[in-house]
């Protein structure tokens, strides 16, 4: 081969090796880029729902890909958790004055995980001053919607009073007369209709305080209890507060987990044994609810075979079937 052909194709190959390398470069820029504004972006979010009174405590934990390609350096740093401000130990050389967050190296694909572990409880700095009287009877009737917004307010107010786990009520509160209906949504806001009295908003703020911790499907694993639960405490803080009381789908199984807390007698009053309830994790409830029957009826030298049936069927009824 002549030496010119040789020369050109030297730097024929040249030039396909320096365009293969920018191409690469280009992409380890881009990625790491990307990387990094998700990163951060990510941190400050968490920070501005801090400031907002959004978010409690949290926590970050740093998450590799779990794959072969995790270099191993970084593969010890799966799991690490660190209080929000702290910083990773990535190396020298790299994020420097940063190692707050990923990435820890060019193309890396590491990432943050945020954990509340200290929930906030909600501040209605911008909702109405108006103040409506929620401790009046005849109280099923309609409301203006700035009413509806201040009724909610005061329920959560007054929840606090009662209930130490904090809520994790969204603040807002939407009123819709066509779907007709009162609900806590998974979204934390609370759905309502114009004519939604107290005691109900009351209870949808209990809701707010338990089955919010846990997912959707949580809620029809142990709706009875928690419909249970949630208006046995309602009730009680009505009857403290003045709420008119208004009937509920759920009053049977309330009748029964009232019996239920009167028969085990570890409480002075009814409302003693609906805080102790509604504190616990609904996943724990019916789980603490039998042990505590169970122990007692197992003491009852006098009890009957009808009885035990007779209490064992009401603790059934706060068990979901299926």
């Amino acid at each position: 081969m002549k030496s010119e052909s040789v020369q050109k194709k030297a730097r024929e190959a040249a030039t396909k090796y320096a365009e293969k390398q920018h191409r690469y470069r280009a992409m380890t820029i881009a990625q790491t880029e990307m990387a990094t504004a998700y990163n951060r972006g990510a941190d400050e979010a968490i920070h501005q729902a801090q400031a907002q009174k959004i978010m409690g405590t949290v926590i970050k934990r740093w998450c590799t890909s779990g794959d072969d390609i995790v270099c191993e350096q970084y593969r010890a740093l799966e799991g690490l958790e660190l209080a929000m401000d702290d910083k990773f130990q990535m190396g020298r050389g790299w994020n420097a004055g940063e190692s707050l967050t990923p990435p820890a190296h060019p193309r890396c694909v590491c990432a943050v995980e945020y954990i509340e572990v200290e929930p906030t409880a909600y501040i209605n700095e911008n909702l109405p001053e108006i103040k409506v009287p929620i401790t009046q009877q005849n109280s099923l009737k309609e409301y203006s919607t700035e009413e509806i917004e201040s009724i909610a307010v005061q329920t959560e107010e007054i929840a606090s009073k009662h209930i130490s786990t904090p809520s994790k009520w969204s603040g807002n509160i939407i009123v819709d007369d066509e779907k007709g209906i009162t609900g806590k949504l998974w979204s934390c806001d609370i759905l309502v209709t114009h004519e939604t009295s107290p005691h109900m908003i009351l209870h949808e703020q209990i809701h707010a305080r338990s089955i919010s911790y846990f997912k959707r499907e949580d809620y029809f694993r142990y709706q009875f209890i928690e419909e249970a639960s949630v208006q046995l405490m309602a009730q009680e803080i009505s009857i403290k507060e003045g709420i008119e009381i208004i009937e509920s789908d759920y009053d049977e199984i309330v009748n029964a987990l009232k019996k239920i807390g009167r028969y085990i007698g570890s409480f002075d009053t009814d409302y003693e044994f609906a805080k102790t309830i509604i504190e616990k994790d609904v996943s724990e409830r019916l789980n603490w609810l039998s042990d505590e029957l169970y122990a007692k009826l197992g003491k009852d030298i006098n009890i009957t075979r009808e009885e035990y049936k007779k209490w064992a069927d009401l603790l059934d009824m706060l068990y979901v079937k299926g």
